[in-house]
């Protein structure tokens, strides 16, 4: 696995585990940049909407547009691997205790 593959895996879980956490499961992209940025990895708005679109195909997450943002909520699916309890290649798996 590449340095880069590696990033994309660790955003995902990232992505996921905030969606997770909110009460009402959802985020636009613009705050998951910045929740990603918080973590080391700053990137741009595009990578954040393409890590979605790879999320979204893999029905780890729904999105949606609203205004010129792009609103994410995760899935059942998308719940069960943020939480480990299902392996997804392409999204980094939780550690013991994380």
């Amino acid at each position: 696995m590449s340095l880069i593959e590696i990033q994309r895996a660790d955003r995902r879980l990232l992505m996921l585990r905030a969606l997770a956490e909110e009460p009402d499961y959802s985020l636009s992209d613009i705050v998951l940049r910045g929740l990603v940025a918080e973590f080391g990895h700053d990137v741009p708005l595009d990578t954040v909407r393409a890590d979605l679109d790879w999320l979204a195909r893999a029905g780890l997450v729904t999105t949606g547009e609203a205004g010129s943002a792009v609103v994410a909520t995760i899935t059942s699916r998308g719940a069960d691997v943020a939480a480990g309890r299902v392996r997804i290649e392409g999204v980094r798996r939780p550690r013991p205790g994380e």
